[in-house]
């Protein structure tokens, strides 16, 4: 045998017995490995965008398009072919882009999709800029789970094309402005998407939940609940640790259950709209003018929802009706730039009458409040200057249960100016125990039973002294004892009675029971600094006004608009719009161009009073474009810019018609 194991004939079938033993582990392993790099992804579609501005036209397709390459660049998901979602389309035997809500989910459920983005081009427009033009396009993008039919995140922007040539044609521009907005609206519901998390336990009403703090979860952010393709409930974040949350069910279809997805439900953004001179706007709600008859329903109608609200809207979540964030400038408007957030009260909120304190959030700030405003403020505002430490506060979640409040470390940071921010409001309350659900509205409550009962008393009394007194009672309803103590003189008593009335009462306690409401949440505020101005080469003809841009660390797309005024206040009567630019750029040198005072062969939309006048005002406003409502608006025009300090233009001389110009000198 020796020999035969050290012959050639040997160690070959030994090597070949060794890597029969080892084989199954090396293909366990090459396996185990091959399936890790086979990550599954979910499968994502999207649908030709709607063109509000000029259906028939090529435009929704193209941004339909640009939207797949950057959703495709974030590699999250299995991005589906354009044609493949067309093919099925014309399968199902609807339009392109599909109308109404059942035929988009139709598509999403024929091309087997996870997710599916739709959207809208509401508006464009092309803008002239003296030297060439550009595009302007409103465009809204809206992210949808297909299992709960849900809008899951969406962005609403506006985006410019490079300013070309005149000779370029319009569609060439609204192609390049629809791109660079599909980027910008991808970007921004990128930076507030949370990843999924997944259900841990459950219990009747709450379930603890695998993602916390650290993820982005937010107390009083609403999130719904699949099982594969199906939602199975919908609910509200109630209480977050860095690495968990606890959610509340609100609606429960068929029940959670350990591995079920959770995932947050983001508020869409208002779409915006153009006007002619590329100045963006939400549109206004609509009004009609009614007969009395519709004015008295209306009224009628107004008077039944208060009835309604104060009786069933006192168990509302949310204490502030509506949260503000508008960006500002301190010092009359030359200071350093902060924000001013606002709320108004929800007057049907059952905690408003002991208002403790009100803890506002700041979306960089994941751990907790970076402000604490009085029970009774409606404002505060957030400045470059880190606030100094306050006690912020944790209890229920709008509970019924009275236990108390318990501190937590606050964070006071300062605001970076140029990024943009969201802010939550949430209150601190306080109810006394009698208002909690399920105790009565009195001072005490008390009950009462008869019975037929045996009782037998006895006492020891001592003249002079105190007499101790033992009593039981017992019954087939109730049992209960009772010490009393009592003063006597000399005597003593024993009685016995084959009837009994027993009965208890519970005062009402004196302690108070904190607890918290859920948060209400801002648009988006951009703390900026206000443009600088450089001093023109005043002549009489179209001029480039020259800035500086607000753009600093964080890429913002900032819209800037041009006003003259004959007065340095910019009274509203006496103020023109000339002229306006949106930029992502970080250059000193921004121009917007504006013809005030045209020469002789020029013409202008410049009114007559800013023509005629031989002294003029002009000023530079600056805000980002996704600020909602944005800044806080100026003093006189009500424009919500940041505006810069006024400078000051002088009308040049103009010679008479004729008149001899010396050699060397020109006509201005």
């Amino acid at each position: 045998m020796r020999r035969f194991i050290t012959s050639l004939p040997g160690k070959v079938i030994s090597q070949l017995v060794v890597l029969a033993l080892l084989l199954p582990s090396i293909t366990l392993i090459l396996a185990s490995k091959g399936y890790a790099q086979v990550a599954v992804q979910p499968t994502l579609a999207v649908v030709e965008f709607r063109n509000a501005k000029t259906p028939g036209t090529g435009f929704g397709k193209l941004a339909a398009d640009a939207v797949t390459s950057e959703i495709s660049k974030l590699d999250q998901y299995d991005v589906l072919p354009s044609e493949y979602v067309h093919k099925a389309i014309e399968v199902l035997g609807i339009t392109s882009p599909p109308e109404g809500h059942v035929n988009l989910f139709r598509v999403a459920q024929e091309v087997r999709a996870s997710y599916l983005v739709s959207g809208e081009i509401s508006d464009y427009r092309i803008i002239s800029d003296g030297v060439g033009r550009h595009a302007v396009v409103a465009l809204s993008v809206v992210v949808y789970d297909v299992a709960s039919e849900t809008a899951l995140n969406g962005a609403s922007v506006t985006a410019q094309s490079t300013v070309r040539a005149n000779s370029v044609d319009e569609a060439t521009l609204v192609n390049d402005a629809i791109t660079t907005g599909a980027g910008l609206a991808i970007h921004q519901i990128h930076d507030r998407s949370l990843p999924a998390a997944t259900v841990l336990n459950t219990q009747t009403q709450t379930a603890l939940i695998n993602q916390g703090s650290r993820a982005g979860f937010q107390q009083g952010q609403h999130v719904i609940v699949t099982r594969g393709r199906q939602q199975v409930a919908t609910a509200m974040i109630a209480d977050v640790e860095p690495d968990s949350s606890t959610i509340q069910l609100e609606v429960s279809n068929r029940g959670i259950q350990p591995g079920d997805k959770v995932h947050v439900v983001f508020e869409l953004p208002p779409q915006v709209l153009i006007d002619s001179l590329g100045v963006t706007h939400r549109p206004a709600p609509h009004r009609s003018v009614s007969n009395n008859s519709s004015i008295i329903s209306a009224l009628l109608v107004v008077g039944l929802v208060v009835a309604l609200l104060s009786n069933g809207n006192s168990n509302a979540t949310g204490a502030a009706a509506s949260v503000t964030a508008e960006a500002e400038l301190f010092e009359g408007g030359t200071g350093l730039p902060g924000v001013r957030v606002s709320w108004y009260p929800n007057a049907f909120f059952k905690g408003n009458g002991q208002r403790s304190q009100w803890q506002i959030w700041r979306s960089d700030v994941q751990g907790g409040p970076i402000l604490a405003a009085d029970g009774q403020a409606t404002s505060i505002d957030d400045t470059t200057t880190a606030p100094p430490a306050f006690s912020a506060y944790t209890a229920p979640l709008n509970g019924t249960a009275c236990v108390g409040e318990s501190g937590r470390n606050s964070y006071p940071t300062a605001i970076s100016p140029g990024r943009p921010y969201t802010y939550q409001v949430e209150l601190l309350y306080a109810l006394s125990p009698l208002d909690l659900p399920g105790s009565s509205t009195g001072g005490s409550t008390s009950t009462s039973s008869t019975s037929t009962s045996s009782t037998s008393t006895s006492s020891t009394s001592t003249s002079g002294t105190s007499t101790s007194s033992t009593s039981s009672t017992s019954s087939t309803s109730s049992t209960s004892s009772t010490s009393s103590t009592s003063s006597t003189s000399g005597t003593s008593t024993s009685s016995t009675s084959g009837t009994s009335t027993s009965s208890t009462s519970t005062s009402g306690a004196n302690n108070t029971c904190y607890f918290i409401s859920s948060k209400t949440s801002s648009g988006y505020a951009t703390p900026i600094f206000a443009p600088s101005l450089s001093a023109p080469q005043v002549r009489l003809g179209s001029i480039a006004y020259q800035f500086s841009s607000v753009v600093q660390a964080y890429a913002i797309t900032v819209q800037y608009v041009l006003q003259f005024s004959t007065d340095p206040s910019f009274p509203s009567g006496s103020t023109y719009t000339a002229g306006n630019l949106t930029s992502t750029s970080t250059s000193n040198t921004l121009t917007i161009s504006a013809n005030v005072w045209p020469a002789s062969t020029e013409s202008t939309s410049a009114p007559s009073y800013i023509q005629s006048a031989g002294t003029l005002y002009w000023r530079v406003g600056a805000k980002n474009i996704v600020d909602s409502p944005g800044p806080i608006p100026d003093g006189t025009t009500r424009a919500r810019y940041i505006f810069s300090t006024p400078g000051t233009i002088i009308k040049p001389n103009t010679p008479p018609s004729g008149a001899h110009v010396r050699p060397g000198r020109h006509k201005a």
